[in-house]
C-alpha cells in the first residue's frame, strides 16, 4: 500500500487530496477440475483448485445449461451442484484477488438419463432335455449416452445373487443370447 498526497497552492491558500494506492497480486489461472459424467445421479461434487494467494477467492458461475448451486457454496472449490438427469451444464471457476481477476476455467457436468426399456423376452419353462429358445433383450432402448453394450449373466444360486458372465452359448455380449444346449 502507498499513500499519495496532491497539494495545490495559490499564495497562502492550499488544498490537499489524499489517495490510497493498493497493488493487488494477480491470481493464478483457475483450475475447475475434471469434467464429470453421471448416470441418473443429480448430485455433483466439484474439484476446483483454491487460489494459492491466501486473500484470493473463487466463484462458480453457470455459463450454459441449468445447474443449481447453493448460495453458500458459490465460493467453495468443492461445492455441491445439482444437474438434472438428461441434461448438462458448463460451470466457470474464477479466482480473484482484490480488483484483479485471473483467467477462468470451465468444467462440464453431464447427467445422462437412466437406461429405459431394458427388458428380456418372456420366461421359459423347459424339461431337462429341451433346448431353450434364444433370449432377446429390448432393442429399442433409450437413455444413457445412446451407445449400448450388452453382457448376459447367469446364476444357478438365486434370482438376486451369484451372477457371472455367460461363457457358453452364443451372443453373450449381444442383444440376443442363445444358451448352450
Amino acid at each position: 500500500h502507498a499513500t499519495a498526497i496532491w497539494t495545490i497552492s495559490n499564495g497562502i491558500c492550499t488544498s490537499t487530496s489524499t489517495v490510497l494506492l493498493k497493488n493487488d497480486m494477480m491470481p493464478e489461472a483457475a483450475n475447475a477440475g475434471p469434467d464429470q459424467t453421471h448416470c441418473n445421479d443429480s448430485l455433483f461434487h466439484m474439484a476446483a483448485t483454491p487460489g494459492a494467494i491466501t486473500t484470493s477467492t473463487g466463484k462458480w458461475t453457470v455459463i450454459s445449461g441449468t445447474a443449481t448451486i447453493a448460495a453458500t457454496d458459490l465460493n467453495n472449490p468443492t461445492a455441491s451442484v445439482i444437474v438434472f438427469a438428461g441434461t448438462s451444464a458448463t460451470l466457470q471457476w474464477t479466482l480473484s484477488n482484490g480488483t484483479c481477476t485471473g483467467t477462468p476455467a470451465t468444467v462440464t457436468l453431464t447427467n445422462l438419463g437412466p437406461v429405459l426399456n431394458n427388458t428380456i423376452s418372456a420366461d421359459q419353462t423347459l424339461c431337462a432335455s429341451e433346448t431353450p429358445a434364444a433370449l432377446t433383450g429390448t432393442v429399442a432402448l433409450s437413455g444413457g449416452d445412446g451407445t449400448y453394450t450388452y453382457q448376459w449373466q447367469i446364476s444357478t444360486t438365486s434370482a438376486t445373487t451369484g451372477f457371472s458372465n455367460v461363457t457358453t452359448g452364443t451372443g453373450g455380449t449381444a442383444a440376443t443370447y442363445t444358451p448352450a444346449t
